[in-house]
């Protein structure tokens, strides 16, 4: 049995100065749990972990975790699968400096697969590329319930949490697997960046897997993934960003023309988030055929999945949460009348219809 941290065996722990306590872990209820999982992928010994097309730190960390369980506890070591790419540097440095082995789905031969288990996404879920005919054996989520997707063996879909790293952290925990520093260092690195340092999305046992993981990561590790070196592409990307985004009242809008990888109009999002009197910030660009978008937005009372869900409507598919959503719509041979649309229809959708344009940079 492997040894846990020693901060799992106080009944709860207190924060300082405050004396607020943070959630326990309910070991028995996360074993019942990890029992169901492990039933549900038992007999299936040509398993892989797939993740959503082109994944973040979430997605990965989540991933690489479920594998150490099934590893432990099953004896069988299920490869971690992902359509798309890998572009943003922070996730790239993730993937290259924990050593996390990976594999692009243009190199499976699905004949050698006979279950998937889902991470970071669900069944019915357009961001992804399961093939139809393999059963899906695990779900394991943190966006909102695809009502009427059940078929999975085990499905795990918490949408109150702010990552699914946290669910997987508390798997371990069931398992008695104390995670190694550099699974470690994803797990909290995705937390981190789902829930941006749980000021975003966050409930408390993102808190508390924020603390279980905190004395066992590698800063030094850590520190080269958030600070990782970027192309002079990405300054191509960022002055074209800042040019051709456009005001209208508290709304930031920006659209980003071609782009070398799908994730770049949500990391022009985030920079453009901080942006002072600044409520929304739409971003989108174009990729493989398609309109890419990502939206932002730090009021409270907002719901920037279901807005966007408004907004596209028929024209494609989206997906989110409350402070963080995002989505893709082919455009055919007509990319400026699909973006045209959207301007429209994200501008209405925002009462700034009749607000007066004015570009961010003079």
């Amino acid at each position: 049995m492997t040894e846990l941290p020693d901060t799992l065996e106080a009944p709860r722990f207190i924060m300082p100065f405050n004396g607020q306590p943070l959630p326990m872990f309910d070991m028995p209820r996360g074993q019942r749990r990890l029992q169901r999982l492990l039933d549900a992928c038992d007999n299936s010994q040509r398993l892989v972990i797939l993740t959503h097309n082109d994944p973040d730190p979430d997605a990965l960390a989540s991933a690489w975790a479920l594998q150490t369980v099934l590893s432990a506890r099953l004896h069988i070591t299920p490869g971690i699968v992902y359509g798309g790419m890998i572009g943003r540097a922070e996730n790239r440095a993730l993937v290259a400096n924990l050593e996390m082995h990976l594999t692009q789905v243009d190199k499976i031969n699905w004949d050698d697969v006979d279950a998937i288990a889902l991470i970071d996404t669900q069944v019915g879920a357009s961001n992804h590329v399961r093939p139809a005919n393999l059963p899906v054996v695990a779900v394991f989520d943190h966006h909102p319930l695809r009502r009427g997707k059940r078929q999975a063996r085990y499905r795990d879909v918490r949408p109150c949490y702010g990552a699914t790293s946290t669910i997987l952290t508390e798997y371990l925990v069931a398992a008695e697997i104390r995670p190694h520093s550099q699974l470690a260092t994803a797990l909290f690195y995705g937390i981190k960046t789902d829930t941006r340092g749980l000021a975003r999305d966050a409930c408390d046992c993102d808190a508390w897997a924020y603390m279980v993981l905190l004395p066992l990561i590698d800063p030094k590790l850590l520190a080269k993934i958030e600070q990782a070196r970027v192309p002079r592409s990405y300054f191509k990307a960022f002055n074209d960003t800042l040019a051709r985004t456009v005001l209208y009242d508290r709304v930031a809008l920006a659209s980003l023309g071609p782009m070398e990888r799908p994730d770049m109009a949500a990391e022009m999002a985030d920079i453009l988030a901080r942006l002072e009197g600044t409520d929304w910030v739409i971003c989108w660009g174009r990729y493989q055929n398609q309109v890419v978008m990502a939206v932002r937005t730090q009021l409270a009372e907002a719901n920037a999945a279901r807005m966007v869900r408004q907004v596209v409507g028929e024209m494609g598919g989206t997906g989110g949460h409350a402070h963080m959503a995002g989505g893709r719509i082919p455009y055919g041979n007509d990319p400026e009348r699909v973006e045209e649309e959207l301007r429209k229809r994200f501008l209405r959708e925002l009462n700034v219809a009749t607000a007066t344009a004015q570009p961010l940079i003079t």
